[in-house]
Order: structure tokens, then C-alpha cells, then sequence
């Protein structure tokens, strides 16, 4: 029984990423994180349709986190983990170019495409039918959510959220630690620390 420990989750989260924390009929036993080096529950799911891509064989214990950026940097610093004792999860129906450099803690849900000479940091999330295109970088604990689509040459600053169903164009240089809300067209430079939306996004107020 491998075991993988989880933060940030709600039942319905549990319910939603069932399919999502085991691969290739493995079973698995799943923990509760609750931020507070404690324990709540566990569960165990079986998936068929995501890939655990490291080298599982010789571990039992794995953490990852499906939460928002500063859970997920909250969560790495309280378990005090090297990168290399987290995996990366990704749905089989994503499309991943070999030319991509993907780093260690990050989701890939379904039918989402990473283009050619991206850089994905550590910790981040993309979900499902989003697009990423060519020379992006998308830094460490940002969360990319679904029907986001980017073109290229953007950057995503470290904990930054892009709301559902996003645009952004080419060249856009996006915060650290910033909020895109959803079905924003980001057409210019966003700063850090701010939440912006809109069509044309702009900023809104300051991100405490």
C-alpha cells in the first residue's frame, strides 16, 4: 500500500480528485494534511487514467497538494520536504512536448496542452483544458485554472492564481503572488501583489 498525503482538502475536492491519485491500478492511501502537522482522516481511491511520474518502487510515503498558492507553500514548508520526495501527476490525456521542463510537485489535469520551451516550476497545478503555449514560464505554486488559455512568451509570477477561462497574450508578464480573475483578457503587464480582472484585465486592489 503506498502511501500519499495530501493538504488542502475539502470532501468535494476528495470526491473531484478520486480519479486523479493513483496510477496504473496502484492502491494508495491517501491523508488529510490539515496544516497543522496533524492527521485528520484517510481514504483510499484507485485511478486508471493519471500517471505518478517518478520512480515509485522503493517509497511508500508521497505528498502533494491540490490547493490554492499559499497552501501549497505553506504545506512545503511545514513538512520541511526536499523536492525530490514529491511527485508530479499527470492525466494521460494531456499533451506534454518533450521540449517542456516540467519540476517536481506539479498536476497536469485532463486535455491540457504544455507547448515547446515552457518551464513549469515547482508545485504548480494546471487544470483541466488549459493551454499553455510556446516559451512560457509559469513559476513555483501558481495555479492555473480551468479553460485557461496562454499564449506565448508569458510569464507566471511564483503564487499566482489564473482564474477560469483566462486569455492572456503574448508577452504578458504576470505577478508574484497576484490574482487573475476568471474569464479575464490580460493584454499588458500585471504587477505583484494585486488583484485584477477584466476585459482588458485590470487592477483592482492590493492582494493582502
Amino acid at each position: 500500500m503506498q502511501e500519499i498525503t495530501t493538504v488542502g482538502f475539502v470532501e468535494a475536492q476528495l470526491l473531484m480528485i478520486s480519479d486523479l491519485l493513483l496510477s496504473n491500478g496502484l492502491n494508495s492511501k491517501i491523508f488529510i494534511y490539515d496544516n497543522q502537522q496533524r492527521f485528520k482522516s484517510e481514504k483510499h481511491f484507485i485511478s486508471q487514467n493519471y500517471e505518478l511520474i517518478h520512480d515509485i518502487s522503493n517509497r511508500r510515503n508521497f505528498v502533494f497538494g491540490l490547493t490554492n498558492p499559499t497552501g501549497k507553500i505553506k504545506m512545503y514548508e511545514d513538512l520541511l520536504l526536499t523536492p525530490p520526495q514529491f511527485i508530479n501527476l499527470f492525466h494521460k490525456s494531456s499533451i506534454i512536448s518533450s521540449y517542456s521542463t516540467i519540476g517536481v510537485g506539479v498536476i497536469i489535469e485532463a486535455m491540457s496542452y504544455i507547448g515547446p520551451k515552457v518551464t513549469v516550476g515547482n508545485f504548480v497545478t494546471i487544470n483541466r483544458n488549459s493551454s499553455i503555449g510556446h516559451d512560457n514560464k509559469i513559476n513555483d505554486f501558481s495555479t492555473i485554472n480551468p479553460g485557461v488559455n496562454i499564449a506565448g512568451g508569458v510569464t507566471v509570477g511564483r503564487g499566482s492564481t489564473i482564474g477560469i477561462g483566462t486569455t492572456i497574450i503574448n508577452d504578458v508578464n504576470i505577478g508574484n503572488n497576484t490574482i487573475i480573475g476568471a474569464g479575464s483578457l490580460v493584454t499588458h503587464d500585471i504587477p505583484d501583489n494585486v488583484i485584477a480582472y477584466g476585459t482588458p484585465c485590470k487592477v483592482i486592489r492590493k492582494n493582502a
